[in-house]
């Protein structure tokens, strides 16, 4: 009978070899027994000088024993988890995704040896040149997991090339000189083991990756995706002023390009500032009272058909946060004008409201809804919801609304901030415009000579226009407009006391017969101011207030 030997692990000329049992050829009495085993006894030796050979080419594993638990797999992609000791890598966290290889053999239960690289096989779902993602459970998928950890990549359907990587994006931030995002210079560290070319080279493409990959999320928050409503804060309410609107009818403007929609009598639109309220990410929001009982509520807002034909055929989000003073449902759409003429939208976008819970059965002409309808049950905290659609090949102006499902109660309210439509099918974070951009983009459909603050009609001096009268029915000045209008604007002026259609002598005198009006305007500027009733004074300078308004 032969002698078995089986070496220790610490005799063994590389230390990630398996250490192989085998007999003692001197033993054997039979001549035959003895060619045999002589023949082979040595192929252990062979074995593992062959391995010794590929592990310093390529240094396939690390050189230590780690400690490591019993239900440890074998094939398992390990993080470290202690001194020399590892533990299974889970994508649940970053933290648990850190993995440092993967375990090559197992000489104990709680005793292992790691690989930087394996070629796994038994897998499914994969796809030939795909990445291969670290899951929640530890083992390997076409799908990340909740912390995403790209392992690999797929070989064939079920087998990949799998590699460590510890990295994460916190790895990096020595990547950058400063919170823009400038490029410093990226100091390359040695290999793990000392001695892999390959890992080294491995680490460099992965720290250039990471590298890449957080350069453009800077760049994305430095450049934020556009938002194609415009005062989507509610920042803007040039006609009011900081004041509380009221008794606004259907299709009436409250904030800057918000529409108001009304199925009975009207409603108020006040802006509140949340600056005091702790966690608050934007400064304002509009809220929309039922001034009296009965009826939905609803706000729209128009995007210019300039704006909107490029749009077609893309999936575009509209999203929102909503609350409301009472428990009630709050829907939103999309709703896009098809037909008719590009930019010219009709007085009611919605005329048959439907029942209660039920949408809206008739709307504008030409005017259909793109998609499903999203609600939200609302309460006294704000609630983010949004909705996703395909703009049709023929849209020509694209509308976004909310409406209360039900009839509302007397002094009953909703409020919206935080308003966005983006171009793609994933919300986004709230990144607003700088606040000077969003006025100028306000301003080209309204525009006033007062300041932001002012409500049209009050009697001020901040701002107004000189003329000065060439006959009894016309004075000559200079009127430019912050920016160019979307097309010629509707018009009116106010005297130096606030009142409508007159103009006001430097001494603060007001014209006769209220009959002043900015005479034939661009989308530019406007030049002269009339008067119908001939009751200017040739020779005499006269100022007035005004307002100019280019809505769709």
């Amino acid at each position: 009978m032969a002698t078995t030997y089986t070496p220790a692990v610490a005799d063994a000329d590389e230390d990630a070899f398996t250490g192989q049992a085998f007999d003692d050829p001197i033993v054997y009495t039979s001549a035959n027994n003895k060619r045999v085993d002589s023949k082979y006894h040595l192929k252990p030796h062979q074995d593992e000088t062959l391995g010794l050979i590929k592990g310093r080419v390529s240094s396939m594993a690390y050189r230590i024993t780690w400690t490591c638990g019993v239900g440890d797999a074998v094939g398992s992609p390990v993080r470290i988890s202690g001194n020399d000791t590892v533990t299974t890598a889970l994508a649940t966290s970053a933290a648990n995704s850190k993995v440092i290889g993967f375990i090559r053999y197992k000489p104990t239960t709680t005793t292992c040896f790691i690989d930087h690289y394996v070629v796994a096989t038994g897998l499914s779902g994969l796809t030939a040149g795909g990445d291969v993602f670290l899951t929640n459970a530890g083992s390997f998928s076409a799908s990340a997991g909740t912390y995403r950890k790209s392992l690999g990549v797929a070989r064939t359907t079920t087998s990949a090339v799998l590699y460590a990587n510890s990295r994460t994006a916190s790895n990096n931030a020595e990547l950058f000189d400063d919170a823009e995002g400038d490029a410093a210079n990226v100091s390359m560290s040695a290999a793990s083991d000392g001695i892999s070319t390959f890992a080294a080279r491995r680490d460099h493409v992965h720290l250039l990756a990471d590298a890449a990959v957080t350069l453009a999320k800077l760049e994305s928050r430095a450049r934020p995706a556009t938002n194609y409503l415009i005062n989507g804060g509610f920042d803007f309410s040039q006609r009011f002023g900081s004041s509380v609107s009221s008794n606004l009818a259907t299709d009436a403007y409250s904030a800057d390009r918000w529409r108001v929609l009304i199925e009975a009598t009207n409603c108020t639109y006040t802006r509140i500032d949340n600056t005091a309220t702790s966690g608050q990410a934007s400064r304002f929001s509009g809220r929309f009272t039922k001034n009296v009982a009965g009826g939905k509520l609803g706000v729209c807002q128009i995007i210019e058909g300039v704006n909107t034909v490029p749009l077609r055929g893309r999936s575009v989000t509209f999203q929102a946060r909503v609350k409301s003073s009472a428990n009630m449902t709050i829907k939103m759409a999309l709703l896009e004008l098809a037909g008719g003429t590009i930019d010219t939208i009709p007085a009611n976008v919605i005329v048959t409201w439907g029942a209660t819970t039920a949408d809206p059965t008739a709307f504008g002409a030409n005017i259909t809804s793109l998609t499903s309808v999203a609600k939200s049950v609302l309460s006294s905290g704000f609630t983010s919801f949004n909705v996703t659609a395909t703009v049709s090949a023929a849209t020509q102006n694209l509308i976004v609304a909310f409406w209360s499902e039900s009839s509302m109660a007397s002094t009953a309210w909703f409020e919206v901030e935080q308003a966005g439509l983006y171009d793609g099918a994933s919300t986004r974070e709230w990144l607003p415009r700088p606040t000077a951009e969003e006025l100028v983009l306000c301003q080209r459909y309204y525009a006033k000579s007062y300041p932001i603050l002012t409500v049209p009609g009050t009697a001020s001096i901040d701002g107004f226009s000189v003329f000065l009268a060439s006959s009894t029915a016309l004075a000559y000045g200079n009127v430019p407009f912050p920016v160019h209008m979307r097309g010629t604007p509707n018009t009116a002026v106010h005297s130096y006391a606030g009142t409508a259609s007159r103009a006001s002598t430097l001494a603060g005198v007001d014209t006769a017969g209220g009959n002043v009006t900015l005479l034939s305007p661009t989308s530019r500027s406007a030049t002269t101011i009339s008067d119908a009733g001939s009751g200017l004074t040739a020779g005499t300078q006269y100022t007035c207030h005004w307002v100019a308004a280019a809505e769709l």
